[in-house]
């Protein structure tokens, strides 16, 4: 499995899943120490249990109260936490340029 593979990272206890096209792996790490190893140029946190992969990132639309949906490419949707707003709006701040 290439980093390019994953779609997104999901806590799941003290373990995260590694969420793939094909398949879904369980790692033992922490949110924090797997977002501090990774590039962030290509994956972008929008939650305190979500990494998302930017080049699976569909869509991207404001709904309410600081939150976005993002929608991935396997049409698979995920909504944000407002403490991640901040990074989120950056992020789309780069897609305009």
């Amino acid at each position: 499995m290439s980093i390019d593979d994953i779609i997104y990272f999901k806590s799941d206890g003290n373990y995260v899943q590694i969420i793939t096209k094909d398949k879904t792996y369980l790692y033992r790490i922490t949110m924090n120490a797997l977002f501090d190893s990774l590039d962030t140029f290509q994956f972008l946190r929008i939650h305190r249990s979500l990494i998302v992969n930017k080049v699976y990132i569909k869509s991207c639309r404001y709904t309410s109260n600081n939150e976005y949906q993002l929608r991935l490419k396997n049409n698979k949707e995920l909504i944000s936490s407002r403490s991640y707003k901040s990074s989120i709006s950056d992020y789309l701040s780069t897609l305009e340029t």
